[in-house]
């Protein structure tokens, strides 16, 4: 209980001593802004220097001289003299031609009759019928490979063989009825011969079928 009797007269003089101290340092600033500020205020005014403007008196041109008069061009005549006037008179030599010829007589050309023979009446053959055993062109042919054994060896030959075309145009029953050398051309000349196609043979409307057509393959090398 001492101790606090002792710090509170303490503690209010320091307290009273701190707000003297803050007016002291808070009184010289209000001071200062009480003080009247002159502000300097500068009015800047911009003059247009005086141009007296300069005036050019311009002359007029001079008026351009009136063209001189031509001079009067004397008026010529044409002088036409008297003889001028007066007709041509030409000599006119006589060229008339006696254009009658005497002892020449000229005959007109006389067309003979030609007799016309009048054509013959058309013959009627009927139908025209193909023999049997003439062999069919061909419209689409396939040429057969040659060979690579024979052509290495250079071997030529030929294959023969004997087929029937249907009624589409296309060989069947293929069969080989001569070959030389054998065994050496036959299969590629089979082979070729399948890919023929023939032109239908029409009977009455009717595709046929042409048995007994023959065909030649000759195996050759180029020299």
């Amino acid at each position: 209980m001492l101790r606090w009797l002792l710090a509170l007269p303490v503690a209010v003089v320091f307290v009273v001593g701190l707000f003297l101290l803050m007016a002291t340092m808070v009184g010289p600033t209000d001071l200062s802004d009480k003080t009247d500020k002159s502000t300097l205020a500068f009015n800047l005014v911009f003059s247009e220097p005086e141009t007296e403007t300069e005036r050019k008196d311009r002359k007029p041109p001079p008026k351009p001289e009136p063209p001189k008069e031509p001079a009067a061009m004397k008026a010529v005549s044409p002088q036409v003299t008297q003889s001028a006037s007066e007709p041509l008179e030409m000599e006119i030599p006589d060229i008339s031609l006696d254009l009658s010829v005497s002892g020449i007589s000229i005959a007109a050309p006389q067309i003979a009759d030609v007799p016309v023979s009048k054509p013959s009446p058309a013959v009627d053959l009927g139908p025209v019928e193909i023999a049997g055993n003439q062999n069919a062109v061909p419209i689409s042919r396939v040429e057969a490979v040659y060979p690579p054994k024979a052509l290495r060896r250079g071997i030529e030959g030929y294959v023969v063989m004997e087929f029937t075309i249907d009624t589409k145009g296309r060989p069947t029953d293929i069969k080989v009825i001569e070959a030389s050398p054998k065994r050496m051309f036959e299969r590629n000349a089979l082979r070729a011969l399948k890919r023929f196609r023939y032109q239908p043979k029409i009977v009455d409307g009717v595709a046929q079928a042409q048995p007994g057509q023959t065909f030649k393959y000759e195996f050759t090398l180029s020299k």
